[in-house]
């Protein structure tokens, strides 16, 4: 694969993993953010949620202060650039209520799977190690 050289070309990649927006959008968040990062560009993983996950909210908002609780998944997540929220697709005006994580709770979120089940469309165990070696982003963080 040829190397990716724009935050566009990117998300056309990303776009191309089968479900990647249907259980894996937090690893597309946090796989954008992080090339961002090698970039020196500043960017945030930003998670949205709806009423039925309201609660995970405020879990991840206490896990994010304290370090207590029980870091949860959200409806959907995007990355904050140039003050835009992004996923694969685009940009959204996504009206839900939402707030930014750091890398760090991100991780822990999506390796919650013991506790809190992101959708299973999204093979994490076949697309994870494509995805960091495709795009250059350490993901060794990410349980398979």
């Amino acid at each position: 694969m040829k190397q990716i050289k724009s935050f566009t070309e990117l998300r056309k990649y990303l776009q191309s993993i089968p479900n990647i927006d249907n259980g894996g959008c937090a690893i597309a968040a946090l796989t954008m953010h992080r090339w961002l990062k090698q970039r020196d560009r500043k960017s945030e993983i930003v998670y949205f949620y709806g009423d039925q996950s309201l609660n995970s909210m405020k879990e991840n908002n206490n896990f994010q202060k304290s370090g207590k609780g029980i870091p949860m998944s959200c409806s959907h997540a995007y990355v904050q650039y140039l003050r835009r929220y992004y996923d694969v697709e685009g940009i959204t005006d996504d009206p839900r209520p939402h707030h930014s994580l750091s890398e760090a709770v991100v991780v822990q979120t999506i390796n919650n799977v013991d506790f809190d089940i992101w959708n299973e469309d999204f093979d994490h165990k076949k697309f994870v190690p494509l995805i960091e070696r495709n795009v250059g982003v350490n993901l060794k963080d990410i349980k398979l």
